[in-house]
């Protein structure tokens, strides 16, 4: 999927059918056929568009004559069924982040929520033309999601841990009980 977004001098941010400068294409699973426009527009290597699209790509930034290419580990999570239970499973995917001089694409395997916060339209001082703000925006929502994933997984971690506690002791009790009718 492409979606293709644009902050105007006024301040609008509004969804284009057609990239022009200073826009942010984002693209999400994209098709061959996403990839040749998004080529045909910026000159961008298709190699470097299709970079994140491996689940295994590790984290590194490239620098070419006419894009740089960063690409990054972002949080997010997978729900499953477990005994009827939903249940989070925090998972990490790449994101390719492209600049180039006419625009800023952002590639991933799926809609993130680090991107989907910019897609809103509701984040202050966020503007297309303004890429490495932009840029700088991404990594610290990224930076921003991890550390409340952490605290997150934290505070199961110890109410798992108290559980346990609780657990043992009963199991002890009961053991003790079953000593005592010996």
């Amino acid at each position: 999927m492409i979606e293709i977004y644009k902050t105007f001098e006024n301040g609008e941010f509004r969804e284009l059918e057609n990239p022009e400068k200073d826009c942010w294409i984002c693209l999400t699973q994209p098709n061959a056929e996403e990839i040749a426009r998004v080529y045909d527009y910026t000159n961008v290597d298709v190699d470097a568009l299709r970079a994140s699209l491996d689940e295994e790509e590790k984290a590194h930034i490239e620098i070419e004559d006419n894009y740089t290419l960063l690409v990054i580990d972002v949080p997010d999570y997978e729900t499953e069924l477990v005994k009827k239970v939903e249940k989070k499973r925090y998972i990490t995917m790449p994101v390719a982040i492209i600049s180039t001089k006419e625009c800023i694409i952002t590639v991933s395997l799926s809609d993130t929520n680090v991107l989907r916060v910019f897609k809103s339209g509701r984040l202050r001082d966020f503007y297309t033309y303004k890429k490495t703000r932009f840029i700088l925006q991404i990594l610290y929502r990224t930076a921003t999601s991890f550390l409340q994933n952490l605290r997150t997984i934290n505070r199961e971690s110890e109410a798992i841990e108290d559980r346990m506690q609780i657990s043992q002791k009963n199991s002890e009790i009961i053991e003790i009980h079953e000593f005592k009718k010996s």
